[in-house]
């Protein structure tokens, strides 16, 4: 079942949201934008120096969990190992959902890399796009509702059929 983030977790449930996620999740993929033939941002290199040792992969793609780029330009995607450390650098590195990607208490849009998703057995279990102001949860529902009771975030329920813009099932 999908579930809208009705606001964006931020403070000590956007901690506790990374800390129950990166507990129970296996990685996480972020995505950097392709524009101007960079491998990063140089702005969020030093988040990107401390993932490093826990990169599973890197690969170049047209479309991640939120976003096709097919008209625009490519997404380098980086997965990563979920642990403690994983964590730790995700919570330190911000303090709300929608940094990862430019929106929330970032002044900058480059600050963190974009699309901030967590993935269990293969399947995305949150997608974030920050820049949007946007966050989508993948769960069945008694495990949405434990989410909710363990961390807070705010979830609306929802079925694909409901959006018109988004492909979920391609995901």
């Amino acid at each position: 079942m999908y579930y809208h983030v009705l606001t964006n977790p931020a403070g000590q449930v956007y901690r506790r949201l990374i800390q129950v996620l990166g507990e129970h999740t296996d990685y996480i993929e972020l995505s950097h934008y392709n524009i101007g033939g960079v491998p990063y941002a140089a702005s969020y290199q030093h988040v990107m120096t401390q993932l490093k040792p826990d990169i599973l992969k890197t690969r170049q793609v047209t479309r991640n969990a939120m976003n096709d780029s097919l008209r625009h330009h490519g997404i380098t995607v980086f997965q990563v190992a979920c642990n403690s450390a994983t964590t730790r650098v995700l919570k330190r590195s911000a303090t709300s959902l929608y940094e990862w990607g430019g929106r929330g208490d970032s002044e900058s849009p480059d600050q963190l890399p974009s699309d901030l998703t967590f993935y269990l057995n293969g399947h995305w279990v949150l997608a974030a796009l920050g820049h949007e102001g946007y966050a989508v949860v993948n769960l069945p529902e008694k495990q949405a509702r434990q989410l909710q009771e363990l961390t807070g975030i705010a979830l609306q329920a929802f079925t694909a059929a409901d959006i018109q813009d988004w492909d979920f099932d391609n995901w």
